[in-house]
């Protein structure tokens, strides 16, 4: 399961960033416990679901979630990737990508939205925070949209000498 996991989201990495991660990160990430990864798919009859994927969680059964990596049909169209603190009970969102050709579909909104029901359900963790390129506006348009709000910015954070806003959604 864990070399199918790698093999979509090492596809999708490559497909939706200009600077994708490598291999070897990608599978340190699939093998770390501390990381949560859910796959966006469409289904035959074009409805989206979500898979969910990690190391040592017991999962909770939700609605949304289709938790059978072994089909064959899986049509991924985008995927998240979360770093749970170990200490402060809080979720770093590290990536989100949705293919180019199927953005501005509310794909990404979908996502990030279940996502964060996902976690809710658990009520263990306080926050999501994230950082994002000053100049991704579409992505801080669709933070903003489900409730991230910017709490520090970075300046000249990235080797671009681009700023990165830190943004924050409260799950409590």
């Amino acid at each position: 399961m864990k070399n199918s996991v790698l093999k979509i989201i090492y596809f999708l990495e490559h497909k939706c960033f200009e600077n994708p991660y490598s291999e070897a990160i990608l599978k340190s990430i699939i093998q770390n416990s501390s990381y949560w990864i859910f796959l966006l798919q469409k289904n035959q009859n074009s409805k989206s679901s979500i898979i969910v994927f990690s190391q040592n969680h017991q999962l909770k059964e939700n609605s949304y979630l289709n938790l059978n990596l072994n089909k064959k049909n899986i049509d991924p169209i985008g995927y998240s990737i979360f770093l749970e603190s170990s200490v402060d009970n809080f979720l770093e969102l590290l990536r989100i990508g949705i293919l180019p050709e199927k953005r501005n579909q509310d794909s990404g909104y979908f996502l990030l939205k279940n996502n964060i029901s996902f976690f809710k359900s658990f009520q263990k963790y306080n926050a999501i925070y994230l950082e994002v390129s000053e100049k991704n506006h579409p992505a801080i348009q669709l933070y903003k949209k489900i409730g991230f709000v910017p709490y520090v910015i970075r300046k000249k954070y990235y080797n671009s000498n681009e700023s990165a806003i830190c943004m924050k959604f409260n799950l409590t």
